[in-house]
């Protein structure tokens, strides 16, 4: 899930105005996870990302579903806006809230989120990106594999 949570971030920050392109995201990692209840979560991913535009760019809004074999699994949206400065080389924390609609998948799939097929998974869901003073771009992933949005961020 994390992977596909910060891949689809990272695909938002690259549908912008221009000189979206040079955006570079790396060192992706899970930096903690809050467990609020049985079924709700706050999985907050670290990423470095590098800025060189001369724009903000902003991540108003990330809200969808992952899927585990086209069934809903887990229910995601941004806890919070993250903006990344104009010409900036920094990390970035990306709050994300999870609630858990297939328990029954999670224990099936495992604890340890690291060792999940990610051919098993797909994801639906919309993201709201702003870069500077442009429009705001709203980008939707329909049922797209998450084997598919890795290989694809990876070129």
């Amino acid at each position: 899930m994390r992977r596909f949570l910060f891949l689809a971030i990272s695909m938002l920050l690259l549908v912008s105005c221009n000189d979206y392109r040079k955006i570079e995201v790396s060192d992706v990692s899970i930096n903690s996870l809050k467990i609020k209840s049985t079924t709700k979560a706050t999985l907050e991913v670290k990423a470095h990302v590098k800025n060189p535009t001369k724009k903000n760019i902003s991540l108003l809004n990330a809200e969808g579903m992952l899927l585990k074999e086209n069934r809903d699994f887990i229910l995601f949206s941004l806890a919070d806006t993250v903006t990344l400065a104009p010409g900036t080389d920094m990390t970035v924390i990306i709050p994300i809230d999870g609630k858990v609609v297939d328990p029954i998948g999670i224990l099936s799939s495992g604890l340890d989120i690291k060792s999940w097929n990610k051919d098993n998974f797909s994801v639906e869901g919309a993201f709201t990106v702003k870069m500077g003073k442009c429009v705001k771009q709203r980008v939707k992933i329909n049922n797209t594999p998450v084997r598919t949005i890795l290989d694809y961020l990876r070129k």
